[in-house]
């Protein structure tokens, strides 16, 4: 899972869920704009959210989803 950065972000929580819209759970907190989750079921689809941390703030998911959608 890569996607671009965020200025002033200090961190991205990444989320993961089975379902599209709903379900999403934290997995991670981390500072580069890569992560790797390899504990997954072959077959199964997964959809990935990330929220950015800025100065204690978190930015609007809809910010980070753009540029995370711009990636695929």
């Amino acid at each position: 899972l890569t996607w671009k950065k965020i200025d002033g972000a200090t961190g991205y929580e990444i989320y993961r869920s089975t379902k599209k819209d709903s379900g999403f759970k934290k997995l991670n907190t981390v500072k580069d704009t890569t992560y790797s989750n390899l504990s997954v079921d072959a077959g199964k689809t997964y959809y990935a959210q990330t929220n950015a941390g800025h100065n204690a703030n978190k930015l609007k998911a809809e910010e980070v989803n753009k540029y995370y959608d711009e990636q695929k």
